[in-house]
């Protein structure tokens, strides 16, 4: 009897085991979606990772490319996008150098935070074609 409940335990254990050492699904961190479902890709602080962004370009309407003053490749803290009625459908922490947003045509508006300097803003109008937007922060 003693041995039998050992062996259930262990059985118990094997399976508890099992399930939480199941693999991430394969495109996990591929792309980011928002609770409003608006997927976005960030990052390419790297040649090699900015050319493989670059490749999914044409999936997304709207590129941004952030740089500082010097021409430098920069990150903004914070990225927030709203539609022309003011509800936000974006918020991204920590966004580029290069941010691809798939949005669909529209106008929006575009917020960007660095540091502790007032927020920049810009308006942008999407159609059918990939938009690059080149934004010093």
């Amino acid at each position: 009897m003693k041995r039998s409940g050992q062996m259930a335990v262990l059985w118990l254990a094997l399976c508890a085991g099992t399930a939480w050492a199941q693999p991430a699904p394969a495109d996990a961190g591929a792309a980011t979606a928002t609770p409003a479902a608006v997927k976005y890709l960030s990052g390419g602080a790297g040649d090699e990772e900015r050319s493989q962004l670059m490749v999914q370009w044409p999936q997304y309407p709207l590129l941004i490319v952030f740089s500082a003053a010097g021409g430098a490749y920069a990150v903004a803290d914070s990225v927030r996008i709203t539609n022309t009625q003011g509800a936000v459908l974006l918020e991204v922490p920590q966004a580029g150098p290069l941010l691809m947003v798939n949005l669909p045509p529209g106008e929006y508006r575009l917020q960007a935070r660095v540091g502790d300097a007032a927020p920049q803003e810009r308006n942008v109008r999407l159609d059918t074609q990939p938009q690059r937007l080149d934004w010093r922060i």
